[in-house]
């Protein structure tokens, strides 16, 4: 439980240190403005005999100068019901 509290305390303080520009339009909205920049990202699938698939995404999901912060995710599903091998889930 504690190490849920520090993530989110952790992911509370990153979002709000973030800075972002506020600006108003003709009609009085406020909106703010994120940064955004295009990066590449690749995704992998594969599935394998007998019936196995396979997902993985990565991709920079920060550069600033001599900062870089790289992510990845991966997960994998069986197809294939271990009580009857013959029938597909």
């Amino acid at each position: 439980m504690q190490k849920v509290l520090i993530v989110a305390s952790l992911c509370l303080a990153v979002a709000l240190a973030s800075p972002y520009d506020l600006v108003e339009d003709e009609q009085g909205q406020h909106y703010y403005l994120v940064p955004v920049s295009r990066v590449r990202r690749e995704t992998k699938w594969d599935i394998e005999d007998p019936g196995k698939l396979k997902i993985q995404h990565s991709g920079t999901i920060f550069n600033n100068g001599g900062h870089k912060l790289d992510g990845e995710a991966y997960g994998s599903k069986s197809l294939v019901d271990r009580r009857d091998p013959a029938v597909f889930v």
